[in-house]
């Protein structure tokens, strides 16, 4: 999947959520994630900071992980939900942010 099929994935689900909530909510917890693929099958979820990141995790993963698989035609099982490391250029390594991030499998049969 190329950097723009997954962007247009991401906006597709931006809008049902945008749609789905109300627009406070979508604008302080969903606006600013952003997204970034990870390896086959697997999308990291970036969160600017670990406040947004626990509230993500702990209200919207599920549905945003099934929206990705609903809208790649399956090609999405993992959402890994992880935070900017503001001490370097670029995100953690995803081996160094095992307490930082929630991965959920979406079910095969979704």
């Amino acid at each position: 999947m190329s950097a723009t099929e997954l962007k247009e994935i991401w906006q597709q689900c931006c809008s049902f959520l945008q749609y789905e909530l109300p627009s406070q909510q979508y604008a302080i917890w969903i606006k600013p994630l952003q997204i970034e693929p990870l390896v086959t099958n697997q999308v990291s979820i970036i969160a600017p900071n670990r406040f947004i990141k626990d509230w993500v995790n702990k209200h919207y993963i599920e549905q945003i992980t099934s929206l990705l698989h609903k809208n790649s035609a399956g090609a999405i099982h993992t959402a890994v939900l992880t935070i900017v490391d503001n001490n370097a250029t670029s995100l953690r390594e995803p081996s160094a942010t095992l307490s930082l991030q929630q991965e959920l499998s979406v079910a095969p049969h979704l």
